[in-house]
């Protein structure tokens, strides 16, 4: 890692060199003023790209190893804050909610019971309850309707 005091060194190198050439510039008149701006602003430019790639080229930061569960923690905190916010928003926690009624599509939309309903094991029947009402508050259709999706 670069110290400050080289930051400062070159900093002021540059303000020196910057300098010396402002006051060559007013003094070489306006031809030959021009055409050490010219010059001079292409090397900065150049100078300008060229630090950065090699800054990292040299220096490559290495990336933090993320912890898998950490992060889905993370993500599953801020959903919620904002489902919270936007429920909130919308006036979805007041007493009375619009009710939420869904049923079974007849579109194929689902995959292979096995695979959705595993539990019931290779050759038994299970039945799963595809229509349903949510008519109570907020916080009760949430429990429900995730009940619901829990046991499939």
């Amino acid at each position: 890692m670069r110290s400050r005091a080289f930051d400062r060194a070159v900093l002021w190198s540059l303000a020196v060199v910057m300098g010396g050439t402002a006051v060559w510039m007013l003094f070489a008149g306006q031809e030959r003023s021009s055409l050490i701006a010219t010059v001079g602003a292409y090397f900065l430019g150049a100078l300008a790209v060229a630090l950065p790639i090699l800054e990292r080229l040299l220096r490559p930061q290495r990336l933090p190893v993320l912890d898998p569960v950490a992060e889905a923690d993370e993500l599953a905190r801020t959903v919620g804050a904002q489902w919270s916010a936007e429920a909130r928003t919308r006036g979805l926690r007041e007493p009375r909610v619009v009710p939420l009624t869904w049923s079974a599509s007849a579109r194929q939309v689902a995959d292979e019971p096995d695979r959705v309903y595993p539990a019931a094991g290779p050759g038994r029947i299970s039945r799963i309850a595809l229509d349903g009402l949510l008519d109570h508050g907020f916080d009760d259709a949430l429990l429900v309707l995730a009940e619901g999706y829990g046991r499939i």
